[in-house]
C-alpha cells in the first residue's frame, strides 16, 4: 500500500466536511469465514497488508503460518451483500524467503465500497460534492460523497498465528492491531488505529504510525516514529528511540538506554534504570525514579524531577527546571538562558555542581552557601553558581 498518498487523504478529510456520512448497521449484513494455512520451512518473512479491519496476532504451535479471518459486508439489499462479497479474498501468497498476505478486490469491487467504513470508524467525512483519490493494491480510486445513508461498506477481521523467530511487517490503514505472546521482530504501522503489544520476548519493534499505542512486558528494543496522540508503555527492557507528537507519552518500570524526542505533550517518566537523553519542545516532563544519568535539552518545555541519583546535566532556554526531593547526583550541571530554576531542597546532593542561569531566575529555600557564589568561588571548585536574578522561596515549593 502507497501510505504516502493514502495518510494525506485521510488527514483531509477532517478538513472538507459539511456532515458526517454513517453506515446504517441495521442494513443487510453477508458475512464469510475462511482459514489460510501455509507451511514456513523457508519463510524467514511474513508481510501482512490490511486496509479495514482490525488483526490479531499471536504464537503458531506448528511450523505453520495460519490465518482464521472474517469478512463482513453492509449493503443495501441481502442479494448485492453476498455478490460484493465474493470479490473480497484474503490472499495468501510466497515469494522467495517473505510470505505476503492481503486483501485481494476483483476489479469489479466498486470504488465506494472502500470509504463508508473508514468515515464510520474514523468519524471522517467527505464534504458534499468533494471528491478524492487513494490507491490500494496499485488500483486507484476516486471517491465522492453521496446523499444516502445505506451505501455498501465492508471490514475484515484477521487472527494471525506465526511461528516464533519470524519477522512481522504489518501495514494497517485503518483497524486495530493486537499482538502478544511473540518471539518475533516486528515493524507495524497502523495510523488510523490503535497498537496494542503484550509479553513480547526477544522482540526488536519498530513502530512507524498509530493513532494510540499500549505496550507492556516488552523484552528487546522499541523505535518509535509519529506514534500518534497517546503513548502508554509499562515494564519495558531493552532500548528506546522515540519520537512523539501527541498528547501524552508515559512510561514507567523501564530497564535500558533511553533516547527521547518530544514536541509538546505532556511526558511521564517513572522508575527508570538507565540512561535517559531528553530532547523537549514546549513538552511538561515528570520524571520520578531516575537510577542512572540524565542530559536534558529543552526550548519551552519544563521540567520536574525527583528521586534521580545519576549524574544530571540540564539546560533549557525559556523553561523552568524543578529539582524536588531526593535527588543525589554525583554530577549536576544546569544552564538557562531565560528560564526558571527551582531547587526545592538544598544543599543538592552531588559532589560537583554548575549553575548558570544568564537572564532568568533561580530559586532556592535558602540562601545559597558562600562556597558557592562566583565572587568567592572559581570554577574548577565543587560548587559554582552564577545567576541574574536570585530569590528565596519555601522548601516546599513545587510551582
Amino acid at each position: 500500500m502507497n501510505y504516502k498518498i493514502l495518510l494525506p487523504f485521510l488527514l483531509c478529510l477532517s478538513a472538507c466536511h459539511s456532515s458526517p456520512e454513517k453506515i446504517d448497521e441495521t442494513t443487510p449484513v453477508a458475512q464469510r469465514k475462511g482459514q489460510l494455512q501455509l507451511a514456513t520451512n523457508t519463510i524467514r518473512r511474513l508481510e501482512v497488508d490490511q486496509f479495514i479491519g482490525d488483526i490479531r496476532i499471536t504464537p503458531s504451535d506448528t511450523a505453520a503460518v495460519r490465518v482464521d479471518y472474517r469478512i463482513e459486508l453492509h449493503s443495501a439489499t441481502a442479494a448485492q451483500a453476498q455478490l460484493l462479497l465474493s470479490q473480497i479474498n484474503p490472499v495468501l501468497h510466497a515469494s522467495g524467503d517473505t510470505l505476503q498476505l492481503h486483501i485481494d478486490l476483483d476489479d469489479a469491487v466498486p470504488a465506494e465500497l472502500l470509504l463508508p467504513r473508514a468515515s464510520f470508524k474514523l468519524g471522517y467525512f467527505i464534504g458534499s460534492g468533494s471528491t478524492r483519490t487513494i490507491r490500494y493494491q496499485q488500483r486507484e480510486f476516486q471517491l465522492k460523497s453521496r446523499p444516502d445513508h445505506n451505501s455498501p461498506a465492508f471490514f475484515v477481521h484477521l487472527d494471525v498465528k506465526v511461528p516464533a523467530g519470524m519477522t512481522l511487517k504489518v501495514q494497517q490503514a485503518l483497524g486495530d492491531l493486537y499482538a502478544g505472546q511473540l518471539r518475533n521482530a516486528l515493524e507495524l504501522a497502523s495510523p488510523a488505529g490503535q497498537i496494542q503489544l503484550e509479553r513480547l520476548q526477544q522482540a526488536n519493534t519498530h513502530i512507524t504510525a498509530a493513532k494510540r499505542l499500549s505496550i507492556s512486558h516488552h523484552r528487546g528494543d522499541l523505535r518509535l516514529t509519529n506514534t500518534g496522540r497517546e503513548v502508554l508503555l509499562s515494564d519495558i527492557q531493552g532500548q528506546i528511540q522515540a519520537q512523539h507528537q501527541g498528547e501524552l507519552f508515559s512510561l514507567s518500570q523501564f530497564q535500558g538506554a533511553l533516547q527521547l524526542n518530544a514536541q509538546g505533550g505532556e511526558i511521564r517518566l517513572q522508575q527508570l534504570t538507565g540512561p535517559v537523553t531528553l530532547q523537549s519542545s514546549d513538552a511538561r516532563v515528570q520524571l520520578t525514579q531516575l537510577h542512572g544519568p540524565l542530559r536534558y535539552k529543552s526550548h519551552n518545555g519544563s521540567l520536574q524531577l525527583s528521586q534521580a541519583n545519576g549524574d544530571l546535566d540540564l539546560s533549557s532556554y525559556n523553561g523552568p527546571i524543578a529539582l524536588a526531593e531526593g535527588v543525589q547526583a554525583q554530577q549536576l550541571q544546569i544552564v538557562t538562558d531565560r528560564g526558571i530554576i527551582r531547587l526545592q531542597q538544598w544543599p543538592v546532593q552531588a559532589k560537583r555542581i554548575e549553575i548558570r542561569n544568564r537572564a532568568g531566575l533561580l530559586q532556592s529555600p535558602v540562601p545559597l552557601p558562600a562556597s558557592c557564589k562566583p565572587q568567592q568561588n572559581a570554577q574548577h571548585q565543587p560548587c559554582f553558581v552564577e545567576s541574574a536574578v536570585g530569590s528565596i522561596s519555601p522548601a516546599n515549593t513545587t510551582n
